[in-house]
């Protein structure tokens, strides 16, 4: 994961947060899911139907702020750990 080079310096500091959202897929109706929001000062990155349980969705995003991912990645790094290529860091 690509660490943001001014975090190291007392610079930005980068959040992910966890929102629910309700949403609608044709073949399976309405259905509960989490996505992953990174922010500053205010939200920079947002991915929507990240996970369908928020322990996973938190999890990810932990591992995220733990590594102070930058949110220009936030895209190709969620689709990595979903694919099974990149492993999280635990808690």
């Amino acid at each position: 994961m690509e660490r943001e080079k001014n975090t190291q310096e007392g610079g930005v500091r980068w959040e992910y947060h966890i929102f629910e959202e309700r949403l609608f897929h044709p073949d399976i109706g309405t259905y509960t899911a989490y996505g992953i929001r990174a922010s500053e000062l205010r939200p920079v990155a947002v991915l929507s139907d990240v996970a369908l349980r928020e322990e996973e969705a938190a999890r990810i995003a932990r591992a995220f702020e733990r590594a102070q991912l930058c949110p220009a990645r936030l895209r190709d790094a969620v689709e990595a750990v979903l694919a099974g290529q990149c492993c999280l860091q635990e808690d």
